[in-house]
């Protein structure tokens, strides 16, 4: 595969679950692959994989909740001689706790990550991508079009991704940029155990709600949306979660609670 030869894709939250799944897939069809983290032992063992795979790439440790780690990121990936074609906006937390629990700081922080840090991102990769008509890429959730009950927070921050990147697709139609939202069903990782035993928030984590997709399963997904040029990718159980919302809100909202306040963690 080389359909990406010669181009340049940059994953945020590229060490572990999807994020490194979306390295392997781009970099498997050619790309360099750009990708950062806040975790410096993922990235090491994510370094390695791809250069046994014989995938070029550059990883750094970056915040994307912070601007200026955000645009010194992106100034090293183009010290390497590098413009970005693809960008996958895939760093995120969230939060499990009803409203009553949660502190605005808490809800801030995940403000911070996956709203603000998918905006500082696209805006530094913004004069690559639309140059080279290349592709933004946001990591959404059924939590962007629909509730989840006891995620307050994440829900906000979805719903802001899925209204930017729709309303960004609209204003970019004209340079032929390609703006692709993805809203994942549950994607299966380990970090909804990281979640119970440190009480943390920690990126992607997900209650299991149906059949969980593996990493590898979505990327794929993601990659052949992107290749296609698709506008909106909703997976799994999201797909189910569409259409109830949308038709029949009331029965939808019934069952969401039913599911999602007997795992909550309170």
């Amino acid at each position: 595969m080389s359909r990406f030869k010669n181009k340049t894709v940059l994953v945020t939250g590229a060490g572990r679950g999807l994020g490194a799944a979306l390295c392997r897939q781009f970099g498997k069809a050619g790309a360099f692959i750009a990708g950062c983290d806040l975790n410096q032992t993922d990235l090491d063992g994510l370094s390695q994989e791809l250069t046994s795979m014989g995938i070029e790439h550059h990883l750094g440790i970056c915040d994307v909740s912070k601007e200026d780690q955000v645009n010194a990121f992106f100034k090293s990936v183009h010290a390497k001689g590098k413009t970005i074609d693809v960008l996958i906006n895939n760093a995120g937390v969230t939060n499990i706790k009803k409203f009553e629990n949660t502190t605005n700081d808490e809800i801030k922080k995940v403000m911070d990550i996956n709203f603000n840090g998918s905006l500082y991102c696209t805006r530094a990769a913004y004069h690559d991508i639309v140059q080279n008509k290349g592709s933004f890429v946001a990591i959404s959730s059924v939590a962007g079009f629909a509730p989840l009950y006891g995620r307050t927070g994440y829900a906000a921050s979805k719903h802001a991704v899925l209204g930017f990147f729709e309303t960004l697709r609209s204003e970019l139609k004209e340079k032929d940029v390609h703006v692709l939202v993805v809203c994942p069903g549950f994607v299966a990782t380990n970090l909804r155990d990281d979640f119970y035993k440190k009480g943390e928030d920690i990126e992607n984590t997900n209650l299991k709600v149906g059949n969980n997709a593996s990493p590898d399963e979505v990327a794929s997904m993601i990659y052949n949306a992107t290749v296609k040029k698709e506008t909106m990718l909703v997976t799994g159980i999201g797909k189910v979660s569409f259409l109830l919302k949308r038709f029949v809100p009331k029965i939808y909202e019934h069952l969401m609670i039913n599911k999602m306040k007997a795992g909550l963690v309170e």
